[in-house]
């Protein structure tokens, strides 16, 4: 069962819950990769430009997946 917060508006709580599993696929895709940003997109299906925004955005550092 997932946990709901009834005091949060579902508009936020869908966009806390994508925000996390969009991070969480993209940690799995670069572990995947071993941090090539250009093999994530493939992977994601979106542009390396988006990867690399989302990288910023989520503060996930490519780098720590280069040795994984």
């Amino acid at each position: 069962p997932v946990k709901v917060d009834l005091d949060k508006q579902l508009p936020d709580l869908l966009r806390e819950a994508t925000s996390r599993f969009e991070a969480e696929y993209l940690r799995l895709a670069l572990r995947e990769t071993r941090g090539n940003v250009s093999r994530c997109a493939e992977i994601c299906g979106i542009s390396r430009r988006t990867v690399t925004a989302k990288l910023a955005e989520y503060g996930i550092d490519r780098r720590e997946f280069t040795n994984s």
